[in-house]
């Protein structure tokens, strides 16, 4: 009601795309602690005098979290207030933050090993709160954004990962000086405040409006729905689907969602594509910088030389490839119809196809050819990471419009889970292993052969999506 909601705020209501601006502010606040951390690790390493698992074991804890509580926060995000749900997860990354930078102020040394201990666990937490964020934005965006623009919208939040873990990385380096734990002090007030904010800035009722209600006369809803912008096969579509009740909202738990999602194959098919898609990623973002600095060194480049290009070289590879890719991606896909329906969640496939087709010829040319020198060879793997890049908003918002609205959290989180468990969690080490036996050439070829598989299950995912948009278009026509 228009009575409840704080008068500071209501000019949120009259500009959603203010809703959309403060929750890219969150996830790129989220994702500074990513980089933040990476950051601080060598201190870290030195309070305590860490050994290389124990530094592994603080990024897998944090997986850890946010995979096993993704669908708890899809559950409790339909049942009461998203703005709320999502604050009491900031506030829990908060707490987790500052108690992380506590851990290292008052231990020190193998001897207070037992900060170490309590600070993994605390990373654990920070994951468990991050996670509320990660299961229910991409839902909100979709509900918030106009058809045309829905994927341009999904960017923005999508952007947010590279653009906080360079901030972490950047902005943590001036922070931390002799004590990492500043950085953690600083970023937990931060989200506390922004976890204040979300309480009063409006997100539910978006959700509940754009839901069907079931009092509603049916005819009155499609009469409704055909005087809108939307396209008239897409009306026609959402049309023959409220006639149908197949838009009614039904509660589900965590455990009643999982049946009806496993029977979806283009859901299916949207998640592997997300596991081989984080496998890639995950692969490349800690193995590419020494992958880089071995290519170099065999071009006659110094190690220090080599190390210092190759950093540089692949962070400006992830920051400009993830800005510029995903945006593209997302504008492709809007101008040629949008991700609406059956048949824009396969239009949104083909052209994630299409950019998989072209980063292959790329990824291989830059890892085949030995001969380029620093520039080619840094131009054309640009070209490979970019495009493949490219399919992040579009995969992201076919996932969102290939399920009904009331399990749309649940499949969000459930794709975070496998995202990790399948893909970037168990990659750089199954990819470190395949490089002690057949070396990093292979290695990297082997990687980037994923794609082929990538693009099959795109064939798939998007002919499935045809044939249900036909379906619904012919039993449309039947009732008529």
């Amino acid at each position: 009601m228009k009575s409840d909601r704080h008068q500071f705020f209501s000019f949120f209501w009259k500009y959603p795309k203010l809703t959309i601006l403060f929750i890219t502010v969150i996830e790129i606040s989220l994702y500074f602690d990513r980089g933040a951390i990476a950051s601080a690790l060598p201190k870290i390493k030195k309070n305590w005098g860490l050994d290389a698992i124990e530094e592994s074991l603080i990024a897998v804890l944090l997986t850890i979290g946010i995979m096993i509580t993704s669908p708890l926060w899809a559950h409790y995000g339909l049942r009461y207030r998203i703005n709320k749900v999502i604050a009491i997860g900031l506030i829990i990354f908060s707490i987790g933050a500052f108690s992380s930078a506590v851990c290292g102020t008052f231990s020190r040394g193998k001897a207070q090993k037992w900060g170490y201990i309590i600070f993994t666990g605390f990373r654990f937490i920070v994951g468990c709160g991050e996670s509320a964020m990660i299961s229910l934005a991409p839902t909100i965006i979709d509900q918030l954004s106009p058809p045309q623009y829905k994927t341009l919208y999904m960017a923005t939040i999508m952007m947010a990962a590279p653009l906080g873990i360079a901030m972490g990385y950047g902005v943590a380096g001036f922070i931390v000086t002799d004590r990492w734990q500043n950085v953690f002090f600083a970023e937990s007030v931060v989200t506390f405040g922004l976890a204040i904010l979300c309480i009063f800035v409006p997100m539910h009722d978006y959700e509940h409006s754009s839901s069907v209600d079931p009092e509603v006369n049916i005819e009155v809803s499609v009469e409704e729905i055909k005087m809108s912008t939307l396209n008239n096969e897409v009306n026609e579509e959402v049309g023959f689907m409220l006639r149908k009740g197949m838009l009614k909202p039904k509660p589900h738990s965590i455990t009643s969602s999982i049946a009806p999602l496993i029977k979806n194959p283009v859901y299916i098919s949207i998640v592997v594509l997300t596991c081989i898609y984080g496998a890639i990623i995950g692969a490349l973002t800690f193995w590419c910088p020494s992958y880089l600095k071995q290519r170099l060194e065999s071009i006659d480049y110094t190690e220090k030389e080599a190390e210092r290009y190759s950093n540089i070289g692949f962070g400006l590879i992830v920051v400009v490839g993830s800005i510029l890719g995903t945006s593209l991606g997302a504008i492709v896909l809007d101008k040629s119809g949008g991700a609406t329906g059956w048949i824009g969640v396969s239009r949104s496939l083909i052209v994630c196809g299409v950019f998989v087709t072209f980063a292959l010829p790329f990824g291989y040319v830059s890892i085949l050819v030995e001969s380029l020198n620093l520039y080619g060879m840094f131009f054309i793997f640009f070209f490979g990471v970019f495009f493949v890049l490219c399919i992040t908003a579009p995969f992201q918002v076919a996932l969102v419009n290939c399920v009904p609205s009331e399990l749309r959290h649940f499949a969000n989180s459930y794709q975070v889970f496998f995202l990790h468990v399948f893909g970037d969690l168990p990659s750089p080490f199954l990819f470190g292993v395949t490089v002690e036996q057949i070396g990093f050439k292979w290695a990297m070829f082997s990687l980037w052969s994923f794609l082929v598989p990538g693009f099959l299950v795109l064939v798939a995912g998007s002919t499935c999506s045809y044939y249900n948009h036909k379906k619904n278009e012919k039993n449309y026509e039947t009732i008529n």
